[in-house]
């Protein structure tokens, strides 16, 4: 088994199809972020930046 492993390239990285749905950024499509955080599709779908971005501008709108 151990020697299968470091044979075999595609049983140490994931495959693409097997990634957690909030890997991409809905409005970047950045890959990596400190935090994902909720937007218009959902929680986990905006990366840290894009997600307080989102936040900022519903607040204005409410207050508007």
């Amino acid at each position: 088994m151990a020697i299968e492993f470091l044979l075999n390239p595609s049983l140490h990285f994931p495959d693409k199809r097997h990634r957690k749905q909030h890997d991409k950024c809905k409005m970047c499509f950045t890959l990596e972020t400190p935090q994902w955080r909720s937007g218009p599709d959902g929680p986990s779908t905006l990366c840290n930046k894009c997600g307080l971005y989102y936040k900022r501008q519903t607040r204005k709108k409410i207050q508007n």
